[in-house]
């Protein structure tokens, strides 16, 4: 199963994530959230296995142009809908490999991507 690596194009974290994984030779599929936005069954398994805290990105700019409301809306029940309409709120790169997912890019994600 390829690995799934989930950001933005105009991401440093994003660009050196994809750079090193070529480097290592690991195969992958980007998708730029921007232009695939995930779908609500995607979302919501990111949010079980990964939990709202470490997949939402609350220092973005995005997230201090929400309303009140929405920001409400994402910690509870409401936070699948909330990303789906806001992809660029999502902590990238997000990578995904059979039932896991990572957030973030360092070595030791490249190790454990080795390891499978």
């Amino acid at each position: 199963m390829t690995v799934r690596v989930y950001g933005i194009a105009s991401c440093d974290g994003c660009r050196r994530a994809r750079r090193a994984l070529e480097q290592a030779a690991i195969e992958h599929h980007w998708i730029d959230l921007r232009e695939t936005p995930p779908d609500l069954n995607t979302l919501q398994r990111w949010i079980l296995r990964i939990g709202p805290e470490t997949l939402v990105n609350r220092r973005s700019t995005r997230w201090r142009q929400l309303t009140p409301g929405d920001r409400e809306a994402a910690a509870g029940s409401g936070l699948a809908e909330l990303l789906k309409g806001h992809p660029t709120l999502i902590k990238r790169p997000l990578i995904e490999h059979r039932d896991e997912c990572r957030v973030g890019f360092d070595d030791t994600v490249l190790e454990w991507l080795q390891a499978r």
